[in-house]
């Protein structure tokens, strides 16, 4: 709990606020669906329109860890999922951490 205490989870809050608020619905509908490259969901609309709209900040990860996303914050990094309801956040660690958090998640 002291890595939360270190950065001012409101101003983080704030600004994932901020990339969600970006997003154009009519585009996020228009972007899913099916397609001959398979079914897109809203979600997965968002989240490619979220990684579009910050590319610098936000990556999208790969492997079988419980987060899809990481979100840079300073020396800080937000791992989170999304679902068509909310995001759900997994861990907000150090970047210092952020090798033992895969590590641990692949097993």
């Amino acid at each position: 709990m002291k890595v939360l205490t270190e950065i001012d989870l409101d101003e983080t809050a704030e600004e994932v606020f901020l990339i969600l608020d970006s997003i154009d619905v009519q585009d996020c509908w228009d972007r899913s669906g099916g397609s001959r490259d398979g079914y897109t969901s809203p979600d997965e609309a968002a989240a490619e329109i979220m990684e579009e709209e910050s590319r610098s900040r936000i990556k999208r990860l790969r492997g079988s860890q419980s987060a899809t996303y990481r979100l840079r914050v300073a020396d800080y990094r937000v791992f989170y999922d999304i679902t068509e309801t909310e995001v759900v956040i997994i861990a907000v660690l150090h970047k210092r951490e952020t090798a033992g958090f895969y590590q641990e998640e692949a097993s």
